[in-house]
């Protein structure tokens, strides 16, 4: 059985090129727009949290927010193919696809030339119309031995 489960999920991006830089990068364009992919799931989650809560009118505190979204955690993952859950996440995939993201503060942790791999450390800052998401990100970045795909893994998404 397959799961929606979105929530606290750390993701991998994979691009598929032949053509990079020699050196792989924190803070290339193409790493950027890989991390908002990785961290979709979280980010999703927390868009659900916000929605609700404003729905409610309830006061949106650290402690609600963070109630809110183990509650939209632990309702994804009990809902499983559900189609109207599927449809409802459809839709936040498509919201988020539109949203302002930026990458700051980046920072390469460490480089190891020989296996063309980064580790990396960011402030990932999502921007949407009513609200803000902050997140202190670790990514590692690595290319395949044949140099043809890019990957990043993000390893920490931990909301400001």
């Amino acid at each position: 059985m397959k799961k929606l489960f979105l929530g606290a999920v750390l993701g991998t991006s994979l691009f598929f090129s032949g053509c990079f830089n020699n050196d792989v990068s924190c803070s290339d364009s193409q790493v950027k727009e890989m991390v908002k992919n990785a961290t979709q799931g979280n980010v999703i989650i927390d868009m659900m949290a916000y929605d609700v809560l404003k729905k409610d009118n309830k006061p949106i505190t650290p402690m609600s927010f963070a109630m809110a979204k183990l509650t939209m955690t632990m309702g994804l993952a009990a809902a499983g193919e559900n189609p109207k859950i599927k449809k409802m996440i459809e839709n936040y995939k498509e919201k988020y696809k539109n949203v302002d993201f930026e990458l700051k503060d980046i920072r390469t942790d460490s480089k190891n030339k020989e296996i063309q791999k980064v580790t990396c450390s960011a402030t990932a800052v999502y921007k949407f119309k009513d609200y803000n998401i902050t997140a202190n990100i670790n990514y590692i970045v690595q290319k395949t031995d044949d140099g043809k795909k890019l990957f990043v893994e993000v390893k920490k998404f931990e909301e400001q």
